[in-house]
C-alpha cells in the first residue's frame, strides 16, 4: 500500500456552519484547512472544511474531481479504491512530478452510502504536504 492511502476519508451529505464551506461545493483549486482529526488514519465523516486563498498558508488544495456513474452505490471498499486509482492517476499531472518523487501526498473525500443516497457522486482529490507542513501558493506545475 502507499502513503495516500491512509488519508482517504469519507464524506457525509454536507451542511454548511459558520466558517465552514460545504465540503460538496469545493472545486479544483480550492485550498482549505484541515479538519479536527484529519490526521488520524480511521476513516472519517467529513460535513465542513474552511477554505481559504491559495496564497495563506494552507494544508490541503484540490487538484481533480471525479464523477461516479453507478447507478447505485458500489459499496465502500468499491469506491475507497477508485477514490485512490483515480486521485493517483491525476496527481502527476497535476503537480508537474511524479508521485513517487513529490514531497506532496494526496487524500480523498468520497461518497459513503448515506450521502450517495442525497446525489453524491463526486470523488475530491486534494494534495498536501508528506509532512504535514502548511503549502502557500498554488501546488499546480509546482514540480514539488
Amino acid at each position: 500500500m502507499s502513503r495516500a492511502i491512509t488519508a482517504l476519508l469519507a464524506v457525509a451529505v454536507a451542511v454548511s456552519v459558520a466558517s465552514c464551506s460545504n465540503v460538496l461545493e469545493l472545486s479544483v483549486g480550492d485550498c482549505f484547512q484541515d479538519w479536527e482529526g484529519a490526521t488520524q488514519l480511521a476513516t472519517q465523516q467529513v460535513e465542513g472544511v474552511e477554505t481559504v486563498d491559495c496564497d495563506v498558508p494552507h494544508d490541503n488544495e484540490v487538484y481533480a474531481l471525479v464523477e461516479m456513474t453507478e447507478a447505485s452505490f458500489p459499496g465502500a471498499e468499491a469506491v475507497e479504491t477508485r477514490a485512490y486509482e483515480s486521485c493517483l492517476e491525476r496527481f502527476d499531472s497535476f503537480v508537474g512530478t511524479p508521485y513517487a518523487d513529490s514531497r506532496l501526498d494526496f487524500g480523498a473525500l468520497f461518497p459513503t452510502d448515506a450521502s450517495w443516497d442525497q446525489g453524491d457522486r463526486t470523488i475530491i482529490c486534494f494534495v498536501y504536504d508528506v509532512e504535514f507542513l502548511r503549502l502557500t501558493g498554488s501546488m499546480e506545475d509546482s514540480g514539488i
